[in-house]
């Protein structure tokens, strides 16, 4: 066992020898390669190791999954195009459903229109490119961070694949618009909440910058996927409904300013990156932070813990991309202490329990262990080691069963926090 692992330290090290860092933006380069040289040289703190391992095991079972596209779907848009990607609004169920009351406008024979029922995940969008995309992202992400710590190249050649066939082969890919993304069946054929069906998309452009070096991602694939996001983020700012979910003052809006700032800084579109960061202070902080460290729109959501956590990660990934701009948000400050810094200071006493969450939150599988990454990504960032030790106050967290992947039950939830936001502080 001893020799197996030196091998596998003495193989690490040699691959290390002529690989390039990571070109990432949200997840910090240099906390990366500091890890990445810890498991090589077997210097691994805590349970990094047990992480590193548990990381592999899901990159394994990656390397079975996809490859994913939008031509799979069953339906075809109403252009006529499959390569279109097309999702039904979450939150929608058509009118005749069993558990409502049907409105005069109902028609009880075909469900139309569909009604919004906010919390309540409609089933009949698993048909449509969402499920596939999103399992994509999560493969190509394991598979890319596998590759990047461990120098296996057959990870890289299987995240280059998906990449590939979702984004850039003639008979897989996707266009890049969401034009009829969270239709509405009996309604409209799109809406402005459809963009952030796309939340997640940074992931693919970090994903890309773990290959960064590996032959298996060519310069070749680099520049056409660059293209490829280019002209999403050119969709984002022109078309109606991408301005549209830009000037929401609520986890729309910062996932918007997320992605346009992502794709801005992957396809050298930096003058837009920069214009994100300077109106984020207007436009997110001044609008969506109150003087306790609430976010007024996502209190009022039935999931509303969930929402706060979700909007709190977004404005987090928004001041790392800001900061390629020469902008700190994660420090800054109004004239009435409204800032990051203050909504992420809210959540603590209701994460660790201290207190009641006093909105909505209908979610039963909801648990503040999920705020997990919160309290890593805060420590680190403001380099505050309480914040670190709080994290072995917070709840139990059940991993996602689709986060299985197939792989035993003793995957750590943690492990992707752990290999994306290295610890810094140790209290032993």
């Amino acid at each position: 066992m001893a020799y197996a692992f030196l091998s596998i330290v003495l193989s690490l090290s040699i691959a290390l020898a002529d690989e390039f860092a990571p070109n990432t933006f949200v997840f910090d380069r240099k906390e990366l390669l500091a890890l990445k040289w810890r498991i090589a040289k077997g210097e691994t703190l805590g349970d990094e190791l047990h992480s590193y391992r548990c990381l592999i095991k899901s990159a394994d079972e990656a390397m079975k999954a996809g490859p994913f596209s939008v031509m799979t779907k069953p339906t075809t848009p109403p252009s006529g195009d499959k390569h279109d990607y097309e999702s039904l609004a979450t939150y929608y169920w058509p009118c005749n459903n069993a558990t409502l009351t049907p409105g005069p406008k109902c028609n009880l024979t075909t469900g139309l229109p569909w009604v919004g029922v906010d919390g309540h995940k409609n089933p009949y969008g698993d048909k449509f490119d969402k499920v596939p995309m999103d399992a994509m992202i999560l493969n190509v992400q394991y598979l890319s961070t596998a590759y990047f710590y461990s120098g296996n190249k057959s990870y890289a050649k299987r995240a280059a694949l998906l990449i590939r066939t979702w984004f850039l082969d003639a008979l897989t890919f996707m266009h890049p618009n969401l034009n009829f993304s969270a239709i509405r069946p009996g309604i409209n054929n799109r809406s402005s909440s459809g963009v952030v069906a796309l939340h997640n998309a940074w992931i693919i452009v970090e994903s890309v910058g773990f290959l960064n070096g590996s032959q298996a991602w060519t310069v070749d694939d680099q520049s056409r996927l660059m293209t490829w996001f280019g002209k999403m983020l050119h969709w984002l700012r022109t078309n109606p409904f991408g301005q549209e979910a830009n000037d929401k003052p609520n986890n729309h809006g910062t996932w918007s300013d997320v992605l346009r700032s992502s794709f801005a800084l992957y396809s050298d579109h930096l003058d837009v990156a920069d214009e994100v960061a300077k109106r984020a202070i207007e436009k997110r902080i001044m609008a969506q932070i109150d003087q306790q460290g609430q976010m007024p729109f996502e209190d009022l959501r039935v999931n509303s813990a969930s929402y706060t956590l979700m909007n709190t990660r977004a404005f987090f990934n928004l001041a790392r991309l800001a900061s390629f701009s020469g902008v700190n948000l994660f420090d800054y400050k109004t004239e009435d202490h409204r800032g990051i810094r203050l909504v992420f200071e809210f959540v603590i006493p209701f994460a660790l329990g201290q207190q009641a969450w006093p909105f909505k939150e209908i979610n039963e599988d909801f648990s503040w262990g999920s705020a997990m990454e919160l309290f890593r990504r805060a420590a680190n960032a403001y380099q505050d080691p309480a914040y670190e030790y709080m994290i072995k106050e917070l709840p139990p967290y059940k991993i996602k069963e689709e986060e299985y992947l197939g792989s035993s039950p003793d995957i750590d939830p943690e492990f992707l926090t752990n290999m994306l936001y290295p610890r810094q502080f140790y209290s032993d």
